[in-house]
């Protein structure tokens, strides 16, 4: 954990340039496609505007009471984070956490605000690499997914460690930062490659 510091100690630009949670929803099972929009998103400099989309919205807009539910509910403590996170050990990522959980060990906490209609045991699929993401980069063992699924369901999903996953993950992050930073164009060769090694 010596490694672990807020974003104001490394330039904005470099965190813009690394790899986050959201991005790594996208690997391990992701496409090509989805690998080369990752890189040529953040080589130009992009960042998707999310103020028209509703769902995006409504899940800020319900985060501080989702936080609230769930310290009732578990009698944890949530620390929110306002900053990205960083790490030494990790350079090619960061993890813009909702909450981390300072109890016998650090754990992250991610707030959802989920369809009613969708199985919340779903969504532990869904946002299961950006979960991985966020230990790898604060080096934790537990991670709390805490729903809100609609207006009159909450689940708690507690989520640990996958060494294995993290280790797919980290391969993939960090040849695609070296991209980035180099302004190269993704190799298909070695997309194709990992597909083969990790199958």
């Amino acid at each position: 954990m010596e490694g672990l510091h807020r974003e104001q100690e490394k330039p904005k630009f470099e965190v813009l340039k690394t790899i986050g949670g959201s991005d790594a929803n996208k690997l391990v099972n992701g496409t090509l496609n989805a690998w080369t929009n990752i890189v040529s998103s953040k080589i130009l400099g992009e960042s998707k505007d999310l103020s028209d989309v509703l769902a995006v919205q409504m899940g800020l807009t319900t985060e501080d009471l989702n936080r609230r539910w769930f310290e009732k509910t578990t009698e944890l403590k949530v620390s929110v984070v306002e900053d990205p996170l960083t790490n030494a050990k990790y350079d090619f990522a960061h993890a813009r956490v909702d909450g981390l959980i300072y109890d016998e060990n650090l754990a992250v906490f991610e707030a959802k605000h989920t369809n009613a209609f969708k199985p919340p045991e779903e969504q532990i699929a869904k946002y299961y690499g950006q979960l991985q993401h966020y230990m790898m980069v604060i080096e934790s063992e537990t991670s709390y997914l805490s729903i809100l699924s609609g207006n009159m369901a909450y689940h708690i999903f507690k989520v640990d460690r996958d060494n294995k996953y993290i280790s797919k993950l980290e391969y993939i992050e960090k040849y695609l930062y070296q991209c980035i930073i180099g302004k190269e164009k993704l190799d298909d060769e070695f997309y194709h490659d990992y597909k083969e090694e990790y199958k």
